[in-house]
């Protein structure tokens, strides 16, 4: 059997469900990890630039790539990169759609329905509906994770098998979530490998955990389950 995670950006889908990742793989099923958003692209806005130098990365075209093969390696499963601009990059007539924060977690540009649309004709080209996808619920309202969340409920209207997971680092705001949903208790086994394959993503450690010490304290004592929304 196989199953496949989708990620927006590289780390989305190993922190959201690393735990049901190692399960599943435990339990012999194939694992697919796909990343939408995996380009970059230059020339960089000041925003992008802020963020690669809060990120320390030294090739902002290559680190996070190389960070997601070794978190994939950790766990032992596949990677597919479909290769469309990360929101930070993306620009219609040399003007960036989402110059900072306050845009990128607010809605999705108008100009960004084009490329809405054009991922989810040829996910639908690529990915049969013989197996199973998660889709991020796009928890935090990220304009990356809304467009994958779009995505994943138009495939599911489609007869595609679509489940949707609670997006790590916003657990905060699924409190009154109202879909049904799944708990999965993450065993031992499952947080250790988690949290091994989490700590790969060295650029991201700092903005979401702090420190790398903080992360087995966050996923032991803050996040030791993993929500599946069926909705």
């Amino acid at each position: 059997m196989k199953v496949y995670y989708i990620s927006p950006h590289f780390d989305d889908a190993i922190g959201s469900c690393g735990g049901r990742i190692h399960s599943d793989l435990v339990n012999g099923t194939d694992v697919y990890l796909i990343t939408i958003f995996s380009k970059v692209t230059a020339p960089f806005s000041d925003y992008a630039i802020s963020l690669h130098n809060y990120w320390k990365l030294s090739d902002p075209f290559n680190d996070r790539k190389n960070e997601n093969v070794e978190a994939c390696k950790s766990l032992g499963i596949k990677t597919i990169n479909l290769e469309y601009e990360d929101a930070i990059y993306r620009k219609k007539d040399n003007i960036y759609l989402y110059p900072n924060d306050g845009d990128i977690f607010k809605k999705i540009a108008p100009d960004d329905s084009l490329l809405l649309e054009k991922i989810y004709i040829n996910f639908k080209k690529r990915f049969s509906k013989d197996y199973k996808y998660y889709f991020p619920m796009s928890i935090g309202n990220h304009v990356d994770h809304c467009i994958a969340n779009i995505i994943g409920r138009k495939l599911k209207r489609d007869g595609y098998n679509i489940l949707f997971y609670s997006d790590f680092s916003y657990e905060d705001f699924t409190s009154n979530r109202k879909e049904k949903k799944e708990i999965f208790y993450l065993t031992e086994e499952n947080i250790k490998a988690k949290i091994n394959a989490v700590s790969k993503y060295k650029s991201q450690i700092f903005m979401i955990f702090g420190s790398i010490e903080k992360i087995e304290e966050y996923y032991r004592n803050k996040l030791n389950k993993e929500e599946i929304y069926y909705e």
